[in-house]
Parts: structure tokens; sequence; C-alpha cells
């Protein structure tokens, strides 16, 4: 486990339970951002205890709990993705809420 794997896991953490709190499309885009780091470690081929595993998880369920609000109220974090691969789910909200479990069934 790296460093900075666990502090970019930390943080993303950290984002996504302010996300609630969160009125500016940057701060969205910046979550999403600091999952990128997290997905871009894990490709190139870091790993996470169980530990981390369940954070990220939860992480994400955060994220995806507040999917409606955050592709209703900041639709700008979400334009211009078509490029970005959909195993980069994040990016991908509007597509529905089944978006994450569709990605890792692709993969």
């Amino acid at each position: 486990m790296s460093k900075l794997l666990d502090r970019n896991l930390n943080l993303y953490s950290i984002m996504t339970n302010k996300l609630p709190l969160y009125d500016e499309w940057m701060e969205v885009e910046n979550v999403l951002i600091w999952r990128d780091e997290i997905h871009d470690e894990l490709e190139a081929g870091a790993s996470l205890t169980d530990e981390q595993l369940r954070a990220l998880k939860d992480a994400d369920d955060r994220l995806l709990a507040q999917r409606e609000r955050l592709v209703r109220d900041f639709p700008s974090a979400f334009e211009n993705t078509e490029s970005i691969s959909p195993r980069q789910w994040w990016w991908h909200l509007p597509e529905g809420p089944d978006v994450r479990d569709e990605a890792q069934q692709a993969a």
C-alpha cells in the first residue's frame, strides 16, 4: 500500500462525507477527481487492505446515495465525459443508479 493511495482514500472518504454540504460544481468535480486518483493507482498495481476496500466501498456508496442531487444540481460536473471509460463510473452518474454495478460487471 502506498502512502499516496492511503492519503487519497482518506481525502475521498472525507469529501464524500461532506457531499451534502457542497453547493459548488467544482467541489463535486474535486470529489470525482480524487476518485480518479484512487482508480489510477489501483490500475497501476497498487492494492488495498480489506479495511481500505471497505472504506472505499463506503465512500462510493455515499457518492451514489447523492447521485440524484449531484446530477440535478451540478450537471456541469458531468459534461464532456463521453471519452471517459465506463470503468470510471463516478463520471457517468447521470446514466442511472446502477452505473457502478454495470461498470463492475463489464470489467
